[in-house]
């Protein structure tokens, strides 16, 4: 799979420092989508297809959406 054609789906609690990831990843290629709390990325996931989840949230946040998400090919939880 080409850098391109892969989907991210990022959640950062701290807008700044997602932005800065978000910023970063789409220079290294990767389509990213950047959500600051749980709620708002499972939002994203259910209305988008992610190839990749990475979740740096608060632990209340983290749970509920991994939760949701367990099904996913991939999730990267920091």
């Amino acid at each position: 799979m080409e850098e391109a054609n892969i989907k991210i789906l990022l959640a950062e609690d701290d807008e700044n420092l997602g932005t800065l990831l978000r910023e970063y990843l789409i220079a290294k290629g990767f389509k990213t989508d950047l959500f600051v709390n749980g709620e708002l990325a499972l939002t994203g996931f259910k209305k988008n297809k992610y190839d990749i989840c990475i979740l740096i949230l608060k632990k209340q946040d983290k749970r509920k959406l991994i939760s949701c998400l367990r099904w996913s090919r991939l999730i990267l939880s920091l």
